[in-house]
């Protein structure tokens, strides 16, 4: 799990205004003359920008990987549910031969989880820099789409670097949660796709 500190927008946090009245007072270190002195009285703000923000990542689990020479493969993730959505093909032997396939049609979506924020604030979240899924060896499975189920989903689309702001609003405890999912798919290759290890990643930026 990643734990980052982020920064937003100064904000004051809180005021503490002192003042003295107009009368004896023992608290004062100086006498005072009701005709021509003047009091200088502070005014504080301690200002804290901080929030935490904690990740857990997007796992698309067990897949089968055909690649083709001409045809490319899908795999969605339902960023609410982790549900997957396979691509058939059109069969191995036959045109349009790419497939990407879960072992059992679910993965587990990624979290994300921001706490000790302002609260009642709208929070605007963008995913940036997508690598790659890679095992090391040729080819990768490209991460297509980044997305999310925000109250205003957000999401970024690797092809034409497509960006989508996520909107959300923290609660009355300055917290917000939300789920990740995306699309990763195959190359136009005759390559094929070596067992293993496959992985990428991308960038979140929040401000509120």
């Amino acid at each position: 799990m990643n734990l980052l500190k982020l920064k937003q927008l100064a904000t004051v946090s809180a005021v503490a205004l002192g003042f003295a009245a107009f009368m004896p007072s023992t608290a004062w270190s100086a006498a005072f003359d009701m005709d021509d002195d003047t009091v200088t009285v502070n005014v504080t703000a301690a200002v804290d920008n901080t929030a935490d923000f904690a990740t857990t990542p997007v796992d698309f689990e067990t897949i089968g990987v055909t690649s083709d020479a001409a045809d490319t493969a899908d795999l969605v993730m339902d960023p609410a549910t982790g549900a997957i959505t396979d691509d058939l093909g059109a069969g191995v032997g036959g045109p349009g031969e790419a497939h990407i396939v879960s072992d059992d049609d679910a993965g587990t979506a990624g979290t994300a989880a921001l706490t000790n924020a302002l609260p009642n604030s709208q929070v605007f979240v963008y995913y940036a820099s997508p690598t790659n899924l890679t095992d090391g060896t040729a080819p990768d499975l490209t991460l297509e789409v980044i997305n999310d189920d925000l109250a205003t989903p957000g999401s970024f689309t690797s092809t034409g670097a497509v960006q989508v702001v996520g909107i959300g609003t923290t609660d009355v405890a300055g917290s917000l949660s939300w789920n990740i999912g995306g699309t990763i798919s195959t190359v136009a290759t005759a390559a094929p796709y070596e067992t293993g290890a496959y992985t990428g990643s991308f960038e979140v930026q929040l401000t509120y």
